[in-house]
């Protein structure tokens, strides 16, 4: 559409949403293992339940219960489930009971950590933040979780689950692929990964 003569071509705005991201906080009370129950992990498990056909994801650490058993069953229903973690934390048990189940793991042996917590849902949803997906990270630490129902920014993460999962890039020789900047449903987005910017 002209806009008005100038040579410019008007091109509108994104569509303006509000309910493209949720934000969620730890309650760190610490229970015993056995009452760790209704927390963060829990529902981003659920989330994981949902998937239809892919599911990637980086952690640095996980142990939680929810979350591994979602990941089978994804697994099982013949979802693709793709998991990169750091060797030197997350627990020998998790990782080879993730293999055990027919769950493709890369692990990131480098010395330097291996530090996302990031779960992206059929290259849609996107869960990122603070937390540990662990129980100790749902019920004894202040953490915090975001997320987010935008394709455009769940690209960027399977971008980056992509270098290390299939390239074996990890850290500084990863390389700066992804759009920092993008506009989500009117909303001005700014997203980098360490240590490429």
């Amino acid at each position: 559409q002209d806009s008005g003569g100038s040579g410019d071509v008007f091109e509108p705005e994104a569509e303006f949403r509000d309910d493209w991201y949720e934000v969620y906080f730890t309650n760190p009370t610490c229970p015993r293992e056995s009452e760790r129950v209704g927390g963060i992990d829990e529902t981003i498990a659920d989330d994981i339940y949902s998937a239809e056909f892919q599911i990637d994801m980086a952690a640095f650490d996980l142990d939680s219960p929810a979350i591994i058993d979602a990941l089978i069953d994804a697994e099982e229903r013949g979802v693709a489930v793709r998991f990169v973690t750091d060797n030197q934390h997350n627990p020998d048990t998790t990782t080879n009971r993730l293999r055990r189940n027919g769950i493709s793991v890369v692990e990131d042996k480098r010395e330097p950590f291996m530090h996302n917590k990031f779960v992206v849902i059929d290259g849609r949803y996107l869960w990122m933040g603070s937390m540990n997906l662990t129980t100790n990270g749902a019920y004894c630490n202040n953490n915090n979780m975001v997320r987010f129902d935008t394709p455009e920014l769940a690209a960027n993460y399977i971008a980056e689950l992509d270098e290390m999962y299939i390239d074996n890039e990890f850290g500084p020789k990863s390389p700066k692929n992804t759009e920092n900047r993008l506009n989500i449903y009117g909303t001005d987005v700014e997203n980098y990964f360490a240590s490429e910017h």
